[in-house]
C-alpha cells in the first residue's frame, strides 16, 4: 500500500474521533469548568487529535491551552507542565516545520527540559 494511501487511512480513522474529542471537551467544562486538570487533559488529547487530522494551527491552540493551564494549576515545577511544553513543543515544530524556523518549538522543548530536570 502506498505511503499516502496508508496516511489517508489514518487521517479518516482519526476523523471519526472527531464529535466523541469535542463532546468530552464539553462535557469537562461543564462538570469541572476550564481551571481543572480534567480539561486541561481535554484539551491535550483534542491537540493530538487536531494534529492527527492536519489542523496544526488549531492544534497548537489547544496545546498551547493546556501549558497556560496547567502552569496555572501546578507551576512551572511539574511533570505535567512539562509534558504540556513537550506537546507544544512537537505540534509547534510541525506547524514550523514548511516555513524553517524553529525558535518557538525549541523554545518549549527547552522549558519542558528545564522542568524535567528540576
Amino acid at each position: 500500500m502506498p505511503h499516502d494511501s496508508i496516511d489517508q487511512v489514518q487521517i479518516e480513522l482519526f476523523s471519526l474521533l472527531r464529535l466523541p474529542t469535542q463532546e468530552a471537551l464539553i462535557r469537562t467544562r461543564e462538570v469541572f469548568g476550564d481551571d481543572h486538570p480534567k480539561y486541561a487533559e481535554c484539551l491535550s488529547d483534542l491537540g493530538y487529535y487536531l494534529l492527527n487530522v492536519d489542523q496544526v494551527g488549531k492544534s497548537v491552540q489547544a496545546y498551547e491551552t493546556a501549558a497556560r493551564l496547567r502552569t496555572a494549576l501546578f507551576g512551572n515545577r511539574n511533570l505535567r507542565t512539562a509534558m504540556s511544553n513537550e506537546d507544544l513543543a512537537y505540534a509547534s515544530y510541525v506547524k514550523d516545520y514548511n516555513l524553517g524556523g524553529f525558535a518557538r518549538a525549541k523554545e518549549h522543548a527547552e522549558t519542558a527540559l528545564r522542568v524535567m530536570k528540576t
